[in-house]
């Protein structure tokens, strides 16, 4: 399982969550993942 999370620097809360397999995660098929162009950081 491979959880993702994306947190704003200046305030430190997450901003995004994500969790799934991690073979989802590399094709993108992850529902919430999908939309989101690489790299995120």
């Amino acid at each position: 399982t491979v959880v993702l999370n994306i947190f704003d620097v200046r305030t430190g809360k997450i901003m995004r969550d994500f969790r799934g397999r991690a073979d989802e995660f590399a094709t993108g098929g992850t529902g919430g993942v999908a939309g989101v162009s690489w790299p995120v950081f």
